[in-house]
């Protein structure tokens, strides 16, 4: 988890939403186990017992599951490992416990696990890592370039990424377990590039602290209703925010998402695409402009938001602790405030959506990962078959219970009772509307979200005026879609 404001940007890690809620769909059969590899004696190992049917609780499911039916051993396998490079669930009990799944239900066949360190945390140190090793022939069989952190649409075109349509296609393999919107994000160039990982709706969220709103006679949102506005949500912070003795506080109105992904969603609340569509920047166009602009009139007009170096530790914490009131971010960022509270009746966690937009969609950005074969895997067919591993039903349930991570990817989780805190149920409605993602075209994702970062910090911090901060923002991600391609 990120520190400060960039824990709501950070934490983890679509299609056009209905003007009406959609009705509630069948739930999804379970999918089959995944057919084992073959071992060395050439006899298929036992198959793990899946997990009983769940049903899902939201509606716009994907169409029920047919069992997928049993592939064939790879060819000419014979057993072996499968290595697996990854930074995803390091330091938790998920890594063992699906390498364990896995090697229990194929005989012969072991997982070599390298975690991948991550200096403060940060995910994109990562990927160069990886690149180096991939240049170097050293890069495992499995792996993760997430599209949400912009890596997937760069590693695509320069090689490293074996397609998975023909094992899907052999295998019929159910792609419909998972949530449309998640299989589309593993798609690029006409090919499917991997299985889903984590993934969730975006900061879409207004996680509050009920305690704080009952004090103040805030009356609890109601995200369906027409008084529910970006200029309400903006009162309630500003009556929240309680000043101590010179100018410090005693407690913060609102924590925002400070970054490139949430400068969407803002600006998607006043109905507007994005602030960019790929190849050319729009931050100064008088509509987009509206969105950062409700965020400057919060952060240094009315002194709501917990800046970034106002406060120590992580937003998360700050929220725990009853000094903040309000934490814009996505459902994982629930279960992490909930983890963090230390009184139990200073903090009682709720949370609404977004106002609806004009157009009745959500203001949001769909976030999501995978799991990738790589191009020059030494056991790709086994790779495939352990990918299946982690994003079956149980591996994705325990990367959410067990893995830290918000894996909300398939609609026949939504049923465990890790998921029934009435502060996570607002969020179940965007895992299939919320908005996607606008890709930069020349794939420099990670250049241009750590441009906003940097750029966008001096106005918020009150470094510089709105007007030329704002000019100086659109110059600068401009210059960075400009470039070409790497």
């Amino acid at each position: 988890m990120a520190t400060g404001a960039a824990a709501a940007i950070l934490a983890a890690c679509a299609a056009p939403a209905p003007t009406a809620t959609p009705a509630p769909a069948k739930p999804a059969a379970p999918p089959a186990a995944a057919p084992p590899v073959a071992a060395a004696t050439n006899t298929p190992a036992p198959v793990a017992k899946p997990a009983e049917p769940v049903k899902p609780v939201e509606k716009p499911a994907a169409k029920p599951a047919a069992p997928a039916a049993a592939a064939a051993p790879p060819k000419g396998a014979v057993g072996g490992t499968v290595v697996w490079d990854t930074f995803r669930g390091v330091g938790t009990p998920w890594p063992e416990d699906r390498i364990k799944a896995f090697e229990a239900a194929n005989a012969g066949w072991k997982v070599e696990f390298r975690p991948i360190p991550l200096p403060g945390g940060v995910q994109a140190e990562a990927y160069p890592k990886m690149y180096a090793m991939f240049a170097s022939g050293t890069l495992g069989d499995v792996f993760a370039f997430d599209p949400s952190h912009w890596e997937f649409y760069r590693a695509v075109p320069k090689g490293l990424l074996k397609p998975i349509d023909d094992y899907v296609r052999d295998d019929k393999y159910d792609l419909g377990q998972f949530y449309a919107p998640f299989i589309e994000m593993q798609k690029w160039q006409g090919k499917l590039w991997g299985l889903p990982s984590w993934g969730w709706s975006g900061q879409d969220g207004w996680i509050y602290n009920q305690v704080h709103f009952d004090e103040a006679g805030i009356k609890a949102p109601d995200h369906n209703s027409t008084e529910w506005t970006p200029d309400a949500m903006r009162e309630q912070a500003k009556k929240l925010t309680k000043m101590g003795q010179g100018g410090a506080y005693d407690r913060f109105g609102v924590n925002l998402a400070l970054g490139a992904a949430g400068a969407t969603v803002y600006v998607r609340a006043y109905n507007q695409p994005d602030f960019h569509d790929g190849k050319k920047s729009s931050i100064t166009d008088p509509g987009v402009i509206k969105g950062f602009k409700w965020v400057q009139d919060m952060a240094q007009t009315d002194k709501s938001v917990a800046l970034p170096g106002a406060f120590q530790g992580s937003a998360v914490d700050l929220m725990g602790s009853g000094k903040l009131s309000i934490l814009q971010g996505g459902s994982l960022n629930v279960f992490n405030v909930i983890k963090a509270i230390k009184d139990e009746k200073a903090v009682v966690v709720r949370a609404a959506l977004f106002p609806k937009r004009a157009d009745g969609k959500r203001p949001s950005q769909m976030r999501g990962g995978t799991w990738n074969i790589g191009a020059k895997a030494k056991n790709p067919d086994a790779g495939w078959k352990f990918i299946q591993t982690l994003s079956n039903k149980e591996g994705t349930l325990k990367f959410n219970t067990i893995g830290g991570n918000g894996a909300l990817v398939r609609p026949d989780i939504m049923d465990d009772p890790y998921f029934s805190n009435p502060a996570f149920k607002p969020f179940v409605e965007n895992l299939l509307t919320a908005m996607p993602a606008t890709v930069p075209a020349n794939g420099r994702g990670t250049e241009f979200e750590q441009t906003i970062n940097q750029t966008w910090a001096e106005t918020f911090l009150g470094k510089t005026g709105f007007d030329d901060g704002m000019k100086k923002l659109q110059d600068a991600v401009q210059k960075v879609l400009d470039r070409p391609a790497d």
